[in-house]
């Protein structure tokens, strides 16, 4: 079993925990893929996300290519899973266990990473999408890159300004808008209606 990397405890009685890519050896990194478990009064069921993995042999492009952030929504019935190196989100009902992932209309299939031969050509041709997530009762807001991972790395502070994706919780595309400032995490407050974006010089912006 893989290690518990991520755990939300909803209650005394119901947990679900985010099982990472994970090997055995590391000398000879044999990868099983990511899973959830969702465990009720001492009852675990596993929700399978990939059944299974691209096929490469350069392990450092898988856990590239399954790196991921997870955020719970405020009444803990769903956690979205977004990708920061594939164009896509998965969201768990946490009542039912049902999982449903969702690609952008323009987005490469996991077999693109299959088709590298190296790291460096990965790094010069992989995207970094997804930046940061926030979310409300309401809606999946995303930080947005879409510089390749070589083009981020050597020039990470050359972009000008930002952009921001929002979903609701069926997935349903609401609106983007940007701002001028290049900002690397988000947070929104449902109390102030004001989404929070911070630099990596640690200047912390209020957009409203």
């Amino acid at each position: 079993m893989n290690q518990e990397n991520t755990t939300f405890l909803l209650n005394p009685k119901v947990r679900i925990s985010k099982h990472d890519l994970d090997y055995d050896d590391p000398r000879n990194p044999v990868f099983y893929p990511p899973y959830f478990t969702i465990c009720k009064n001492e009852k675990t069921r596993e929700i399978d996300i990939f059944p299974e993995l691209i096929d490469t042999k350069l392990s450092s492009l898988i856990l590239i290519a399954y790196t991921d952030m997870l955020r719970i929504k405020p009444d803990c019935k769903k956690i979205v899973q977004v990708f920061s190196f594939m164009d896509l989100f998965g969201i768990l009902d946490t009542e039912t266990g049902h999982y449903k992932s969702y690609k952008m209309q323009q987005a490469y299939g996991w077999d693109f990473f299959e088709q590298m031969t190296s790291l460096d050509e990965a790094y010069k041709k992989v995207c970094f999408f997804n930046v940061d997530v926030c979310v409300t009762d309401q809606y999946i807001m995303l930080l947005r890159d879409g510089r390749k991972i070589h083009d981020y790395e050597k020039n990470h502070e050359d972009k000008t300004g930002s952009e921001i994706n929002i979903f609701d919780w069926n997935a349903n595309y609401i609106k983007s808008f940007y701002v001028p400032e290049h900002i690397i995490d988000i947070a929104f407050s449902d109390q102030t209606n004001v989404l929070y974006g911070l630099t990596s010089d640690g200047i912390l912006y209020k957009y409203q």
